[in-house]
């Protein structure tokens, strides 16, 4: 467990801070790999650019839930979150956007202490760390795409 706790939580870290040293799990090399250097090049009106439905805004408001309620379920609370309400934002001012990352990385923060003294506990714990891991990764790879696109 301790090995595979080891490469979770270094997963999640090189999600949004890129990897750490010479070898990186699944992105380019370097911290601007990460989510929190990629999202320093957004603005608040490229962040509310609808592309392919949604846009980096959204994406970003969507990830900012599920982190919080992953964090929340590893430590006991079963409560039903509203899905659907994790899309509501989907346009920011600058002041708005720069609340919005502030929020993401705060609740990835919880999420990893989550992640690091919970996984284990139960079954369904460690499933939903890895899950995480995977939800993280995909959303990385959706906003990379939308960066892509609107420059």
């Amino acid at each position: 467990q301790e090995v595979l706790l080891a490469h979770l939580l270094a997963i999640l870290r090189e999600g949004v801070d890129g990897p750490v040293g010479e070898f990186a799990y699944f992105s380019d090399s370097g911290p601007a790999s990460g989510l929190r250097a990629l999202l320093k090049t957004v603005s608040a009106e490229k962040a509310s650019q609808k592309i392919a439905g949604n846009s980096v805004a959204a994406q970003v408001h969507h990830l900012t839930f599920s982190l919080s309620v992953t964090a929340k379920w590893l430590r006991g609370d079963r409560t039903r979150p509203d899905w659907d309400s994790s899309w509501d934002v989907s346009e920011v001012t600058s002041e708005a956007w720069d609340t919005l990352q502030y929020k993401l990385f705060n609740a990835f923060e919880e999420c990893y202490m989550a992640v690091e003294s919970d996984v284990f506990e139960t079954d369904m714990n460690a499933g939903l760390g890895l899950g995480m891991a995977a939800h993280l990764i995909y959303h990385l790879g959706a906003i990379r795409q939308k960066c892509m696109v609107i420059g």
